[in-house]
Parts: structure tokens; sequence; C-alpha cells
């Protein structure tokens, strides 16, 4: 039923609870005149008030009835509009997903291309402004595809890729270190981790939420500063807390809530990082039902605090 049906439905039953309302007091009224005037008669009595009675109980029928057609009219006008809605959602995830992986080809082949003009072009004497261009178009392009990857990863960030069992936390970033050694020798980082809780969540979506936040500690150090990460967990009442931190930059207290939005990017942020990694790291954490925030003293490091379901879902 649409708005305007519903108005009517309601105009309606005002105007007939009125005129019902109107009948009981006309009734009432007469009875006390008689009363007052000594001429009622006990069989008029009697008859009327049977009448008044099946007035009021006709009139309180019309009214149950009523509000329990606009109830269910309101519900399924609401269940419709949902339908619209995670339709329409739907749609938008879908378009795009599809547009995140057609522009993935295209940055592909311009780095690709960028790289062949540069080893064709090598041995030839370039003047600054050529090689500076190539560098600009060959640095636009590696950009570029690292933010369709994470626009990729942050679409797909609210849905498990596998089952969601229990994870050794340690074990995960064991791996997660090994498959990045070279990037952490060649800042001499240091990352340590402490938890004997499991974490219950697909493997996929573990492994990006750590990768991100090691990534920016090594992305974000200070100057000449190897970077030192830690990671602990401990238990809360129903959940398991996660600290991860670093001895990096920081981040000043107004811009804590805005590096989670996607792409926020402090003003001092490197060239490198696509302002969508947080927001990922945010969008998988409160998919599970859990909360992230951050705390920092700035230029002294900052902690990222995760707060995930200790158990497996239903």
């Amino acid at each position: 039923m649409s708005s305007n049906s519903l108005a009517r439905l309601q105009h309606l039953e005002r105007w007939m609870s009125i005129f019902f309302t109107l009948l009981a007091a006309v009734w009432s009224s007469l009875v006390i005149i008689m009363v007052l005037k000594r001429q009622l008669d006990t069989n008029l009595l009697g008859y009327g008030s049977l009448w008044v009675v099946g007035i009021l109980v006709l009139w309180f029928s019309w009214w149950r009835a009523s509000k329990r057609l606009s109830t269910e009219q309101i519900i399924n006008e609401r269940e419709t509009l949902i339908l619209q809605l995670n339709r329409a959602n739907a749609e938008l995830q879908r378009f795009a997903e599809i547009s995140a992986h057609h522009l993935q080809e295209p940055t592909r082949r311009i780095a690709a291309y960028t790289k062949r003009l540069r080893q064709h072009m090598h041995g030839t004497t370039l003047d600054d402004e050529t090689t500076l261009t190539i560098t600009y178009i060959e640095e636009g392009a590696e950009q570029l595809r690292a933010i369709v990857r994470d626009i990729q990863l942050y679409l797909a960030a609210s849905e498990p890729r596998g089952e969601i069992q229990p994870l050794d936390l340690c074990q995960l970033v064991n791996k997660i270190q090994h498959e990045k050694s070279h990037l952490l020798s060649a800042c001499n980082a240091t990352i340590t981790c402490h938890s004997t809780i499991p974490l219950f969540l697909d493997a996929g979506r573990a492994k990006d939420i750590f990768s991100i936040l090691i990534d920016n500690a090594v992305r974000y150090q200070r100057e000449n500063i190897p970077p030192i990460i830690s990671i602990r967990s401990y238990q809360e009442k129903t959940a398991l807390r996660i600290e991860v931190s670093d001895n990096g930059r920081g981040i000043p207290q107004e811009y804590h809530q805005r590096v989670l939005r996607v792409f926020e990017k402090l003003q001092h942020a490197d060239r490198e990082g696509t302002g969508v990694g947080l927001a990922i790291v945010r969008r998988i954490v409160e998919s599970c039902g859990g909360r992230i925030w951050l705390d920092s003293q700035h230029a002294h490091g900052i902690t990222v605090y995760l707060e995930l379901p200790n158990r497996k879902p239903k």
C-alpha cells in the first residue's frame, strides 16, 4: 500500500472514531436529561444501554482491525523498501567490483609499456625532462594499480574468504613476516608477538589486517629509526582485544577517525600509500561485529586497537 492509501485509511479511522464517540456522547446526554426530568423509562434505559454497549464494541472492533491493518501495511512497506535497498546495494557492489577488475588491465599495460620504453631507450641520451616524465608515468601507473587493488580488497572485506576458524595469531604474524622478509630487513624492522588466545576469523581477511598494519608501520617509520612493531592480545568479557603498536611518526588525535575512512591520508604521508588500508581493516573488523580505534602520541608511534568476537559466529 502506498503512503497516500495509508494516509486515507488513517483519515477514515479518525472520522469513524469521532462518529462513534459523538454517538455515545449524545445517548449519554439524553439519558442524563431524562433522569433529571424523571421521564426515563426502564425498558428504554436497558435497551439503550445495550445499544450503546453494542456501538462501543463495534467501534473497538473497528479500531483494532484498522490498527492491525495499518501495522501490517507499514511492515509490508518497510520490507519492500529494505528489499529495494538491498538490491540497489548489491547492484552498486557488483558495479564497483567489475569496474575495479577492468581497471587492472589498463594500468598493468601502462606500467609494462613504460618499462619497455625505458629499456628501449637504454643507452640513449635523454634530457632531464624526458627522464622525469617517464619516471612520473611509471610511478603513476604503480600507484593506480595499488589503488585499484586496495579498492578490490575493500569491496571484498565484508565477506569471509574461507571458513571462519580459530587462528594462531603469532603463527599468522610469523608467516607474514616471512613473506615480507625483504621489506623488513631493508629497514631493520623488528616484530614481536605475544598471544595465546585464538582469533576467530577466516585466514584471508586475518592476513589482510596484519599485513596492512605492518606495512603502515614500515611505511611511516621515523627517519633513521628502525621500526619496532609489537602485537599482543588479551581477553575481554566477550571479545578478543588486539593491540598493534609501533614507534613510527604517529597520528595527531584530530585525525584518528578520519584516517579510518576511504582515501584519507595525512598531509605528510608519502605517495606510496593509497589511503585505503585502514579503511579495509575497519570494514573487516566491523563486518565481524567488532570495532577499531587508535591511540597515538604524535611523533611517538601509534597503537591500533582491534576488538573482535572471541567465538565462531553461528
